[in-house]
């Protein structure tokens, strides 16, 4: 999912009722950057009621932690997108505020992407 795409959250959010009332863990197999990205997202389009799963899939594994590879099948339900636009930083809001002392800009990707080299795997 991305922030631009809202109908294709609704119909995924559509998918279950659980996305409005539950809270969501997200987790992923690539250093928790594809969960949090979800949780991002979820934030953005208004379900706050979501979490990154601290360590990761791998973490919980390796603990012994509950888990089934049987594949569930959640009620339909209804989730509708409320974009929060408070939440980004525009462009102009940073250049802008660029040379404020209390402002900083963080790069937060891997090494290798703003050094323009390969990713690791």
């Amino acid at each position: 999912m991305t922030a631009g795409a809202g109908p294709y959250n609704a119909e995924c959010g559509g998918a279950s009722s659980r996305l409005i009332k539950d809270v969501v863990v997200a987790y992923d197999d690539f250093n928790t950057t594809y969960a949090t990205r979800l949780w991002w997202v979820l934030d953005y389009y208004g379900h706050t009621n979501a979490e990154v799963l601290k360590d990761g899939w791998h973490r919980w594994l390796t603990e012994g932690r509950p888990a089934t590879l049987h594949e569930t099948t959640p009620q339909p339900g209804q989730f509708t997108p409320r974009p929060d636009g408070d939440v980004m930083c525009r462009l102009d809001y940073l250049k802008e505020r660029f040379d404020d002392p209390d402002v900083q800009v963080l790069n937060v990707l891997p090494e290798a992407h703003f050094r323009a080299r390969p990713t690791p795997r």
